[in-house]
């Protein structure tokens, strides 16, 4: 389930989570410890990905997000943050030998890489 609507800002919206809202979601959210800066990243993250799939222009700002958030029922959040960490559940398979494999496989500068 990578897919959830919500009523937020007036109307049902779709949020879609993948690799780009995951990418949208850590760009917005930072190095923030703040929970409410998470919860509005994760919105904000979902709706975007969610427009660009469906080749829509967003007719919202995060700011806009941020405000919808007041309105947006409890019920509605666990949703989201269901939908979002069912798209993670893989990970936990994964054993952690072979995450580190796999962190340490990546080259840390590729420029200098490519011009070899």
């Amino acid at each position: 389930m990578s897919y959830i609507q919500i009523e937020i800002g007036g109307k049902l919206r779709g949020l879609k989570f993948n690799q780009m809202s995951d990418v949208e979601y850590q760009i917005k959210v930072g190095k923030s410890t703040n929970p409410i800066a998470h919860t509005y990243a994760l919105i904000w993250a979902g709706l975007i990905a969610n427009c660009f799939i469906k080749s829509e222009e967003p007719d919202f700002t995060f700011e806009d997000v941020c405000e919808w958030c007041a309105t947006v029922k409890d019920d509605d959040f666990l949703k989201v943050k269901d939908a979002y960490f069912s798209t993670k559940a893989f990970l936990k398979d994964i054993p952690a030998d072979v995450k580190k494999k796999v962190l340490k496989s990546v080259p840390k500068n590729t420029k200098r890489n490519a011009l070899k």
